[in-house]
């Protein structure tokens, strides 16, 4: 539904600026309680606007696995899918913005200096790859992660 409605006046995009209406993240979150807080309080705001069981239905009456009509499915829930997704883009934009101001960001970073590859990669090393060590997070399945 999303890629098939991604531009023009009434896709994806346009849905998103118009939940956002003028709208900017505030780096105001400051720790890990606090998030989590901010990120429960964007899920239960985005189940009001459009709950599961409303995307389910709406599948449901649009033709469902078997012939699906995305153009009708975005009429159907597009205001609804960009308000949700706006909401989500200002937490994000939020949790960045103060991990920046926690992290005196712009005490650490000049934005005239230029990082080259090799340094920029050495940040991110050991990842886990074969040849370059222990990964500090390692991708695993939930299941897989010792309690």
């Amino acid at each position: 539904m999303l890629n098939q409605n991604r531009g023009g006046n009434d896709g994806v995009v346009a849905a998103i600026h118009s939940g956002l209406t003028d709208r900017v993240a505030v780096g105001d979150i400051t720790d890990g309680a606090h998030a989590a807080t901010r990120t429960i309080t964007l899920m239960r705001t985005v189940r009001s606007v459009l709950s599961p069981e409303r995307i389910i239905t709406v599948w449901g009456e649009v033709g469902g696995p078997s012939s699906p009509d995305y153009q009708l499915m975005w009429q159907k829930l597009g205001e609804a899918t960009g308000k949700c997704m706006a909401e989500g883009a200002l937490l994000l934009a939020s949790l960045w913005q103060s991990a920046w101001t926690l992290g005196k960001g712009d005490t650490h970073i000049n934005a005239i200096d230029e990082v080259q590859y090799r340094q920029l990669r050495a940040l991110f090393e050991p990842n886990g790859t074969p040849g370059h060590g222990e990964q500090f997070l390692p991708s695993l399945w939930l299941n897989e992660y010792p309690y």
